[in-house]
């Protein structure tokens, strides 16, 4: 029985979707702008990073070797301990006291920023409420949405690489809307609140990062006839110069 609370709730539910495909477009329409720059600045200064970045690597390397003897298990682990064997079995013995005691477990690395944020854009360009017009499939996305959103919120790879490996159909037929109750219905708005916050969270992060700021200034100085990437482009050209002439110095030394 349709009540005239569980309707405005309904309502406010459909003003929240409205205004969440509103911020979601903006969001991706600034990530694929910033994205355009990052192709842009790989290709002018990037790459020059990358190579001042190695050559740096090597003199570091060549400069510890100077000034002692190499890295050794020591080093890792301190000087009361000889070898990772020593350190584990004393982390691992119940006699040296509880304070010292330590199970060690591998740990999963961290998810890659990177492969996450592409994949996360890959399944939310796949799957946006936006890109149907039909109510019950505009509904079947928006769930799905849900589960990509909440994934990428909680860095889960796995989960994301899950959704991506899944055939889409089975995807969209699994996130079939159910008859919801005011229940369910308090459950999706405050959802919708979550997801309203985070997605304005994202797209101020995005605003106010140093790499929007740099792709603005680089946007303002073309509009005065000023190529701004070229001059740092100009700039890291001369400090990898310097760095490989300190490399062979190190190595003729």
């Amino acid at each position: 029985m349709t009540t005239p609370n569980l309707e405005r709730l309904r309502a406010e539910i459909d003003l929240k979707r409205a205004a969440l495909y509103e911020l979601r477009a903006e969001l991706f329409a600034l990530q694929t702008d910033l994205e355009g720059f990052v192709t842009e600045y790989e290709q002018v200064v990037g790459r020059i990073e990358t190579e001042i970045g190695l050559v740096e690597s090597a003199i570091s390397e060549l400069e510890r070797a100077r000034q002692g003897k190499p890295r050794t298990d020591e080093d890792l682990f301190g000087g009361e301990f000889r070898s990772f064997a020593e350190y584990f079995a004393a982390r691992t013995d119940p006699n040296r006291g509880s304070e010292t005691y330590e199970v060690i477990t591998p740990q999963a690395p961290a998810a890659n920023e990177d492969d996450l944020r592409a994949l996360y854009r890959r399944l939310a360009r796949q799957f946006h409420p936006d890109t149907v017009s039909d109510p019950e499939q505009k509904a079947r996305y928006t769930a799905l949405m849900a589960r990509i959103n909440a994934a990428y919120r909680e860095k889960d790879l796995s989960a994301l690489q899950a959704l991506a490996e899944a055939p889409s159909e089975r995807l969209v037929a699994d996130a079939a809307p159910r008859t919801e109750s005011y229940a369910d219905l308090q459950r999706i708005s405050i959802q919708l609140d979550e997801e309203i916050e985070w997605t304005h969270r994202e797209r101020r992060e995005l605003l106010h990062s140093p790499l929007m700021r740099l792709k603005i200034s680089v946007r303002l100085a073309r509009a005065r006839g000023e190529d701004m990437l070229k001059a740092l482009a100009a700039e890291k050209t001369k400090a990898l110069k310097a760095a490989r002439e300190r490399l062979a110095t190190l190595r003729g030394g």
